[in-house]
């Protein structure tokens, strides 16, 4: 019942990953080079998961919760091997100040997202 349900919310997580994909391009346009929907999605992921490891951690949701939202939802929703392209094809049409920016944007964002989520679980458990 566990694989099943990870299996469902990784479906979602893809649905929002495309989703989230779509918007941005609607938003921003197709022609920009810069990749921002896969960051804003590895910041978003990277809070979610923080966040629900941290509630998880606290015995405020069960593990199977966390395991469903964490592996299934946000384990399809963020992706590094996007990342890792995205990168990659920056470097290669020489857009290098992009390129590390964009690299450095997921790092920084990232570990800024994750100890927000820490920090979110921590203020919501104390109420």
């Amino acid at each position: 019942m566990k694989v099943l349900a990870m299996m469902i919310a990784g479906g979602f997580g893809t649905l929002a990953r495309y989703g989230l994909g779509l918007a941005f391009k609607n938003w921003f346009g197709s022609s920009s080079s810069f990749p921002l929907a896969t960051l804003v999605i590895n910041v978003l992921g990277s809070f979610f998961l923080s966040w629900m490891t941290s509630l998880a951690l606290q015995n405020r949701v069960s593990d199977d919760l966390r395991l469903i939202i964490g592996t299934g939802f946000c384990g399809a929703f963020t992706t590094f091997s996007t990342f890792e392209l995205e990168t990659h094809g920056l470097f290669a049409k020489g857009a290098n100040l992009e390129g590390l920016i964009y690299v450095l944007g997921n790092l920084v964002l990232g570990f800024l997202a994750v100890l927000l989520g820490i920090f979110v679980a921590r203020e919501f458990s104390s109420s």
